[in-house]
């Protein structure tokens, strides 16, 4: 069976549960860096009609499209089960990768993501 970190899609359903709670991952390309896929969680709180509106989440940004989706759902269920705050701190995080960032890192984003960020602007 292949490693779902290794797979460049990922799956999408059209809905999912958590809970009570009804939400929907949209996994896209990303066009800020080569090779990055966002995965984008909406949901509905628990009792929600049909007409009522999808909530926004959170984003999260990996090379690897089962990265993406893993990450920003994992957040959600730990929001979902009360251990963090609805969108968790973006500073704390790679906004690229969504690895934990060290005192030393800068500008949102990891070292690894920064240098690869510069070899691409270097051509």
């Amino acid at each position: 069976m292949p490693d779902p970190d290794e797979t460049v899609e990922a799956p999408t359903a059209a809905l999912c549960a958590y809970r009570d709670y009804r939400y929907t991952v949209v996994v896209s390309m990303n066009g800020l860096m080569p090779a990055t896929v966002e995965a984008e969680l909406w949901y509905q709180i628990p009792g929600a009609g049909g007409r009522r509106p999808w909530q926004y989440f959170a984003r999260r940004t990996a090379i690897v499209a089962g990265k993406a989706r893993g990450t920003v759902e994992a957040a959600f269920k730990s929001w979902v089960d009360g251990q963090a705050p609805a969108e968790p701190q973006l500073t704390e995080s790679c906004r690229w990768c969504g690895a934990t960032l060290t005192r030393d890192d800068a500008e949102g984003q990891c070292e690894a993501c920064r240098h690869a960020h510069e070899r691409y602007r270097q051509g």
